[in-house]
């Protein structure tokens, strides 16, 4: 009976460590509960398959929120947790590039006179140079990337 006991603990041990190069499922994706990559949407309707192209490799989204769907192309950090076949189960994200650039995920807020950007974590980001387009989404929630100077360069809407 020992015996079996420790050769039960020894296979949940093997089956539990991360697979090595060459195996069929991401490394990135085994064992992690983030990952960060550009979100793209393979194929074509009625069912294109959600997909994060991170630095190794290829992984298949499940649950992707519907506001997420929206944000193809763009760098995400999405938190969730790793299937079995190197897939990838989302559970909520962050917009963290656009266009090779540092991107801002957050609620637009009105800030004394001007605007800021409510962050997930309750941290506030001023914004400067902000489109009138931009500051008329109070209580929205966008990305933003900045400029050197940092002024709005280019923002999005996530619905």
């Amino acid at each position: 009976m020992r015996g079996m006991i420790v050769g039960l603990a020894l296979a949940a041990a093997v089956g539990c460590h991360a697979r090595g190069p060459g195996s069929a499922a991401v490394p990135a994706a085994v064992g992690a509960d983030t990952l960060r990559g550009t979100f793209v949407l393979e194929g074509s309707d009625p069912a294109p398959v959600a997909v994060l192209r991170t630095a190794d490799g290829r992984v298949e989204l499940d649950s992707v929120p519907g506001a997420m769907r929206g944000l193809v192309q763009l760098d995400l950090w999405v938190r969730g947790v790793a299937e079995a076949g190197g897939r990838f189960r989302v559970e909520d994200f962050l917009v963290r590039g656009a266009g090779g650039d540092p991107a801002w995920d957050g609620t637009v807020e009105r800030a004394g006179a001007g605007v800021a950007l409510r962050l997930p974590d309750g941290g506030l980001h001023a914004l400067n140079g902000v489109p009138a387009e931009l500051a008329g989404l109070v209580g929205a929630r966008v990305w933003v990337t900045e400029t050197s100077a940092r002024t709005v360069a280019s923002y999005g809407v996530i619905r």
